[in-house]
């Protein structure tokens, strides 16, 4: 799960103007298609 939301947050970086990403972590599991408490849980990991 944390290599995919690594993935996943270099790839929306790319595709957005500037530096900053505003999302939440609800919205990152809906593009991953995983429990919100997993982004959260991978987000601590890292």
């Amino acid at each position: 799960m944390t290599e995919r939301l690594a993935r996943w947050i270099l790839m929306s970086h790319d595709r957005f103007e500037g530096d900053d990403l505003v999302v939440t972590h609800e919205f990152i599991s809906l593009m991953l298609g995983v429990r919100r408490q997993g982004v959260t849980e991978a987000l601590h990991a890292t």
